[in-house]
């Protein structure tokens, strides 16, 4: 069983539905890589040089590998440019993960 993962750097973990806070995408790609994720909801902005897209492209590149299982995936990003990119590698990252079933 995985974790439920919220990513971001600003806004409180919610009272309910996540297990984990994570404020850099480093620290989210760490768990990510162990196969422990369940879930991730994506902010953009970070407030550091790798921000959630960055995430997000690593999601993609080890979906593309195989070394990942599917997890679910949210953007609760406030900036639309970040959001539509977090989700064009999220939706590529599905088609890999659905040519692997």
């Amino acid at each position: 069983m995985g974790f439920r993962i919220w990513l971001d750097d600003r806004r409180p973990l919610p009272v309910i539905g996540f297990d984990i806070h994570c404020e850099t995408a480093q620290a989210a790609l760490k768990i990510i890589e162990k196969g422990k994720c369940d879930f991730i909801s994506f902010d953009h902005d970070l407030g550091g040089p790798l921000d959630g897209y960055w995430l997000a492209t690593c999601i993609e590149n080890l979906a593309w590998a195989g070394k990942i299982k599917p997890f679910g995936w949210d953007i609760h990003s406030d900036n639309p440019a970040g959001r539509r990119n977090i989700e064009m590698a999220m939706k590529s990252a599905q088609r890999y993960w659905d040519g692997f079933k």
